[in-house]
């Protein structure tokens, strides 16, 4: 899996890294995203915690997470793929 690449025009998706933990952060502050976090996102060592899970999915092949970030690699959101497996 590529750690990089350009999405559209000026913007990218990029592996989540832990300078990111600030933006983690923010982003987890706000209501509407505070269900899509197995645990709450409240503090620095959280957001940290998050971004480790991330990695650590990604080295076991088990999901693949991107930050999606403009051209100042400013961050503006997340994508994920992850194996649904079979359904039959």
């Amino acid at each position: 899996m590529r750690d990089r690449f350009e999405a559209s025009a000026g913007l990218w998706l990029r592996r989540w890294s832990s300078k990111d933990a600030r933006a983690v952060l923010g982003a987890f502050a706000d209501p509407s995203m505070r269900w899509q976090a197995g645990e709450p996102i409240a503090s620095m060592d959280a957001a940290g915690h998050w971004l480790t899970l991330q990695a650590d999915r990604w080295t076991s092949g088990a999901a693949f997470a991107f930050a999606v970030v403009d051209g100042m690699d400013t961050v503006l959101g997340n994508v994920a793929v992850t194996d649904f497996g079979s359904s039959r």
